[in-house]
């Protein structure tokens, strides 16, 4: 059975529950935020894979649950009053729950890490985001260095491109002017920024 022991988790995960336990316990005092599975095996993340709840097989390809340290861990919100779990309870309501799982990823999102609710950070939600598919509300992960937020991304990409404006421009463009020289620089910054962080696939 896939544990829910926090410290089997990566460090700055660890940092990241207490903060957000706490932060939402505070905010939400009729609620609680506990991990729900921390580190899963090979073979149950297959199980996983064969459900249609991960697109990794945990095997091909390892998900960030499969390992130790855990680079991942699955959060859930329960009633404080009575424990229960509040996707289980009839008639709770369905805006209320996604707020509540919402607050949770923009914490994530200002830790830099990355909630399953909003794989691509972009503030809109998994199910009204035709970007993404996969909808793991409960997903809390850590990225590559390099891909921690796309605001990120494209801070460094300017970085770069001013940098590149004073080197050889002629190794990428000839008297090519400026607009089309980003477009190729920026074609550049994307495949390696991409392979940089490639282990950051949706789990």
């Amino acid at each position: 059975m896939a544990t829910r022991d926090i410290t089997q988790a990566d460090p700055e995960l660890q940092d990241f529950f207490a903060f957000a336990k706490r932060t939402f316990e505070l905010e939400f005092p009729d609620f609680i935020y506990k991990s729900t599975c921390v580190y899963r095996s090979p073979d149950e993340q297959l199980i996983e894979f064969k459900h249609g709840r991960s697109q990794l097989d945990g095997t091909r390809k390892v998900g960030k649950h499969n390992r130790l340290p855990a680079r991942a861990f699955d959060g859930g919100i329960f009633r404080r009053e009575d424990g229960a779990y509040i996707d289980t309870i009839p008639g709770f309501p369905a805006s209320l729950r996604k707020a509540l799982y919402a607050f949770v990823w923009l914490l994530a999102q200002k830790r830099g890490l990355r909630a399953g609710g909003d794989w691509d950070n972009d503030g809109v939600p998994v199910d009204i985001d035709p970007d993404e598919h996969l909808n793991d509300p409960y997903h809390i992960e850590m990225l590559a260095a390099l891909a921690k937020t796309p605001k990120n991304r494209d801070t460094e990409f300017e970085k770069f491109f001013a940098r590149l404006l004073q080197g050889p421009i002629s190794l990428f463009t000839g008297e090519s002017p400026e607009e089309q020289l980003r477009e190729q620089a920026r074609s550049i910054w994307n495949a390696a920024w991409f392979a940089a962080s490639a282990e950051d696939e949706v789990e």
